[in-house]
């Protein structure tokens, strides 16, 4: 039974993005683009590369893959790569995989498989300790860059990301490059003051309830 309306109509979305999706099974893993019949057949022979990279090269890394990953989804969005848990699922940015290295896909997967692995052992996400979950999944890209030929762009990549403050992993941080990756693909600036204002409410309803007296229940 679904929890709410929203919650129904977010997985309507989902099940309508799937099915409208370019895809093919590999090692058991549903990979997909929601793309163009064009783009994908760009995309999904470099998944299939970055897959294939992984299994020959770090075996061990790849047993995260097929075991935290039903699918694996191509698509429009705002960062490289993210983990769904409730969907054990890797998303995937179609622009990163059109247009970087096989091995940086790789690395991106191996990174948010990663993610995976740490949810099974009660590792979430909280913000708290957002830098340190982050932190390790990147040791992790290091790890299978030790096993490449030539894994010197994840090791500047790994780098660069070790040096970024600490706050670049806060709720704010990642509402305002949300808010601004919409602004560049071209969202009206309507849409965006109504996030910013419901943003704004969900602030001012989180101080409201730190002041009020501890729950009995």
């Amino acid at each position: 039974m679904l929890n709410s309306h929203a919650t129904w109509i977010s997985r309507t979305v989902d099940r309508l993005i799937i099915k409208t999706s370019w895809s093919e099974v590999i090692d058991g893993i549903w990979v997909g683009a929601h793309a163009s019949k064009r783009e994908s057949a760009a995309i999904l022979p470099r998944l299939r590369e970055a897959l294939a990279l992984i299994r020959a090269r770090d075996p061990y890394r790849y047993k995260w893959v097929l075991v935290h990953f039903d699918r694996i989804l191509v698509v429009n969005m705002p960062a490289r790569g993210q983990f769904v848990p409730a969907l054990r699922r890797c998303v995937l940015d179609q622009e990163f995989v059109e247009t970087d290295a096989i091995e940086a896909i790789a690395s991106t997967i191996v990174h948010e498989a990663t993610h995976g692995e740490l949810f099974r052992r009660g590792v979430g996400y909280d913000e708290a300790i957002r830098q340190r979950v982050e932190d390790i999944c990147t040791r992790q890209e290091l790890a299978f860059a030790r096993k490449l030929p030539d894994g010197e762009g994840i090791r500047a990549r790994a780098a660069l990301k070790f040096a970024l403050p600490q706050d670049t992993w806060s709720g704010e941080a990642t509402f305002e490059r949300n808010v601004e990756w919409l602004r560049e693909t071209g969202v009206p600036n309507w849409v965006l003051k109504a996030l910013l204002s419901a943003r704004g409410w969900r602030v001012r309803w989180a101080l409201r309830g730190r002041d009020a007296p501890p729950s009995k229940e």
